[in-house]
């Protein structure tokens, strides 16, 4: 999947996370950027290495306060039992150096033993470092 065609609908679900966020989600037409949730929703349905890409694009270009909304929401979707074993090596790499990626899944709700291990053993790494 094309690098511009993934910022550029990581960039457009932010922009309508941070609507839905806002409060304000009745307006009297569609919010323009409804088609990446749609296209989201299909992508995590549909694949694996696209989908693993989008998140992490989510997550690198997502404000703070909007890395909760990636948790709850597409990585949410995404993660299984099977995609953990799948994406393994990638998901522990990542949870062992990214900051905002161990914040974006404390969001997550049922999270596969996998995460929830490899996350435990980032903490105790991390608390066992010197000041």
């Amino acid at each position: 999947m094309d690098s511009r065609y993934l910022e550029n609908l990581a960039d457009a679900w932010l922009r309508i996370a941070r609507w839905r966020q806002s409060g304000d989600v009745e307006p009297v037409a569609p919010h323009p950027d409804e088609w990446a949730e749609v296209e989201l929703s299909r992508i995590i349905r549909e694949s694996g290495g696209p989908a693993w890409q989008v998140i992490l694009a989510l997550v690198n270009r997502a404000p703070e306060d909007l890395l909760d909304a990636v948790g709850v929401g597409p990585f949410e979707d995404w993660i299984t039992e099977a995609t953990a074993t799948a994406y393994a090596t990638q998901l522990r790499a990542e949870i062992a150096t990214n900051r905002r990626f161990r914040q974006m899944i404390s969001s997550a709700w049922e999270l596969p033993s996998l995460i929830r291990d490899a996350v435990a053993s980032a903490e105790n790494e991390s608390s066992s470092l010197p000041e």
